[in-house]
């Protein structure tokens, strides 16, 4: 069946990887693609939309179903994101409770949950 024209279909799992990717592979080999990415305010919306995705896909895990996990991507473009800005790691660390947003996507992404791997969570959380 076709799509109404207001009707936005989500990419899958697979494309959404493949743009995560190149993203990362722009912003990390490209200055200007930094700034773009601090204008646009990248940062805030890759932590809401963790924030968000940790709610909505519990446990999915890494290649759930056999399809890689965007989490993984999202995780990777926020870590080059803040690796290679000070104010951007500033703005992470204060601003959008970054420990606690990471320590909870990584979490997610990795398939531990609150009762599954305590000992793993809490060996993350003393390397973080």
């Amino acid at each position: 069946e076709e799509e109404e024209e207001g009707e936005r279909r989500p990419p899958d799992a697979e494309v959404a990887c493949e743009a995560l990717q190149c993203l990362c592979n722009t912003v990390y080999n490209s200055p200007a693609a930094r700034d773009a990415a601090e204008q646009l305010r990248l940062l805030r919306g890759l932590a809401t939309h963790l924030k968000r995705g940790a709610r909505d896909r519990p446990g999915a895990g890494p290649g759930a179903g056999g399809l890689p996990d965007p989490r993984f991507y999202e995780l990777r473009l926020m870590f080059l994101l803040t690796a290679l800005s000070v104010d951007a790691r500033l703005q992470l660390g204060r601003q959008l409770r970054g420990l606690a947003l990471l320590t909870a996507a990584l979490e997610a992404a990795l398939g531990l949950g609150p009762g599954a791997g305590d000992g793993e969570a809490g060996m993350m959380m003393m390397m973080m």
